[in-house]
């Protein structure tokens, strides 16, 4: 009997300890799953905010919290849609719709005025070319979804239905509206400017939002939706991109995102957004020859075809990976070699052979100059090497011809290691110390602040003068402002472009003691005999007009802020049987030159 009992008990202690062990592994595969349940929710949320959130280039915190990343255009989340693989982005409409109303139109009455809105995050920052702002989504975002997968979803069947009375299709929604609508038609888009609140939300769960739905389909399984929130189309882009005819993005950048204010000079800078005061001249630059045998015709710059830069914007010549690609370092990229200027009665065959640069030049020297202008014939030269180029322009010279030569340099070139094409193009060049570490082409580097939003420095300038055919010219005019002290440069008869700040230089921070009018080649003695490349019409300066090119109406700036004629106009030319230079006088053309040649010749061997 009692080893009975004592079986029995044995038994149930036993049977107990096997049920602590199940009930006991049980919690414990209940506590992995739910640790591996929790690590996998983990692992799917980090998973999904990688695919959602792209590497910004730039990050700007917002006053509400949020985190705004400006991210490249091309690695928005749009591009991880199979069919997106090798889009190309259209960046502008071929066509906008035309419309009744204007959006800044207000009504007299102040009862019915509004105002103007914006974002936020505006207020600590934009967003640089090439980037789109996007919002940053959080990991508390994505935990307050139902799922990781619903996480930015409406729910389904949450289209307004017009007309349906149905409380099963109203109770499975949920969502109620107020609405007005349209059908029957065929429609192609829609628009409204929408009062803007901040309505009461009770529960988490819930919204409250205005919006436009652009509808296709039944409301069925197959239906189609565009839905969009529009605060405001007032405010533009920053950005714009202008695809030019000849190839060049033209990008309009905001006005105070231009390269000039990465110099560390111009951190707080006030842009001036024109000169003080203007030089008066002799020449009015649409004044044309009676004759002719001497007129001249309007240009442009090619980009203008397809579109021009909104207000408070500049258009910039986007440079691409091979336009550096083709320099001799990334660092000399857009810039001239040293020792480039053309040096008067220099007859130091060193100086010449290791320039490599050759000028077909007039100047003056020997007072204090504040300024240069000149109309110059507009031509296309051939260039031998992609080395070489050939260029016409103005050169405003302070210091010696040494280690601390200043020069602000203006006018038109083709180039193709600079710009990959044989386009002539509008250029501008600054250097403080004789083109050793300062300065740049164009917009390459930080120093020149143009403010005009239509001229493009380093775009095609077309058309161009042709032998014996019609002539173009272009105007230039450089001046130092003097209540600023900042160096001006205009284009043309009404495009004031900008201006080089006067602590960019020593010597013409004060004034310049020389000014050159000419053309300049490169020669880099191709096979060992003089190269080919052509300076001006690529013709010698006795064919004349429609078959040399010219300067005319060349003038200087005097102190006090005047135009007038040069004194004691002086000629060089390193070589006069490859480019050479003559200069002459008269009633319409005032101080003029016709320059170039062709180079290589039987007397240029």
């Amino acid at each position: 009997m009692g080893a009975a009992q004592f079986s029995t008990g044995y038994k149930m202690r036993k049977l107990e300890a096997v049920l602590f062990l199940v009930c006991l592994w049980c919690l414990i595969s209940l506590s992995c799953a739910g640790r591996l349940s929790s690590s996998r929710q983990k692992l799917e949320v980090q998973k999904h905010l990688k695919r959602l959130n792209k590497p910004p280039i730039k990050t700007i915190q917002s006053p509400d919290g949020d985190i705004i990343d400006c991210v490249h255009i091309s690695h928005q989340p749009a591009f991880d849609h199979p069919f997106l693989k090798d889009h190309k982005i259209q960046m502008r409409p071929s066509y906008h719709p035309e419309g009744l109303f204007d959006d800044n139109k207000m009504s007299t009455g102040s009862k019915e005025r509004t105002n103007p809105i914006t974002q936020l995050w505006h207020m600590n920052g934009k967003c640089p070319e090439d980037t789109i702002p996007i919002r940053r989504t959080k990991k508390e975002d994505v935990l307050r979804a139902s799922s990781v997968k619903r996480y930015g979803k409406k729910k389904h069947r949450s289209i307004p239905k017009p007309r349906s009375a149905d409380p099963d299709f109203m109770n499975e929604s949920g969502h109620q509206h107020a609405i007005a609508y349209v059908e029957g038609e065929k429609f192609y888009g829609a628009k409204a400017t929408i009062n803007v609140w901040e309505p009461k939300i009770q529960q988490p769960n819930e919204f409250s939002l205005s919006q436009i739905w652009i509808l296709g389909g039944s409301f069925g399984e197959d239906l189609n939706s565009i839905e969009a929130d529009t605060l405001s189309n007032s405010h533009y882009s920053h950005v714009i991109i202008e695809q030019s005819p000849d190839g060049d993005i033209i990008d309009c950048v905001h006005i105070s995102h231009q390269p000039a204010f990465d110099h560390p000079f111009l951190k707080d800078h006030k842009i001036q957004m024109r000169p003080s005061y203007h030089p008066e001249g002799l020449f009015d630059d649409n004044k044309m020859s009676t004759g002719s045998k001497e007129r001249t015709n309007p240009i442009t710059q090619l980009w203008h075809m397809n579109g021009k830069c909104p207000e408070d914007t500049i258009p910039i010549r986007r440079t691409k990976k091979e336009d550096v690609l083709r320099a001799s370092s990334v660092k000399r990229y857009g810039k001239k070699k040293h020792r480039s200027i053309p040096k008067p009665r220099s007859a130091d065959p060193d100086f010449m052979n290791e320039s490599g640069h050759q000028h077909a030049i007039a100047y003056v020297e020997g007072e204090k100059f504040y300024g240069a202008k000149a109309t110059i014939n507009v031509w296309e030269p051939k260039i031998q090497q992609p080395n070489e180029f050939s260029l016409s322009q103005i050169w405003i010279l302070g210091g010696s011809f040494g280690e601390d030569l200043n020069s602000i340099e203006a006018g038109w070139q083709v180039s193709p290691d600079l710009y990959g094409d044989n386009n002539t193009r509008l250029f501008t060049y600054w250097t403080s110390d004789a083109y050793q570490a300062t300065g740049c082409y164009n917009l390459l580097c930080s120093g020149f602040i143009q403010v005009n939003s239509e001229i493009a420095m380093g775009a095609s300038i077309s058309p161009v003068s042709a032998f014996r055919n019609s002539q173009y010219d272009i105007s230039i005019l450089v001046w130092k402002d003097p209540k600023e002290g900042n160096w001006w440069m205009q284009f043309g008869n009404g495009y004031v472009l900008g201006y080089w700040p006067s602590f960019l230089f020593s010597y013409l921070a004060e004034s310049a003691s020389m000014i050159e009018w000419g053309g300049e080649v490169v020669n880099t003695e191709p096979d060992g005999q003089h190269t080919s490349t052509q300076m001006g019409s690529g013709h010698f300066p006795e064919e004349g007009f429609g078959k040399s090119s010219y300067f005319r109406n060349i003038q200087v700036v005097d102190s006090s802020n005047n135009l007038k004629s040069p004194k004691g106009l002086g000629t060089f030319t390193e070589r006069s049987n490859c480019y050479d230079v003559q200069i002459g006088n008269n009633g319409d053309w005032g101080h003029y030159f016709y320059y170039g040649g062709p180079g290589k010749n039987p007397n240029c061997p």
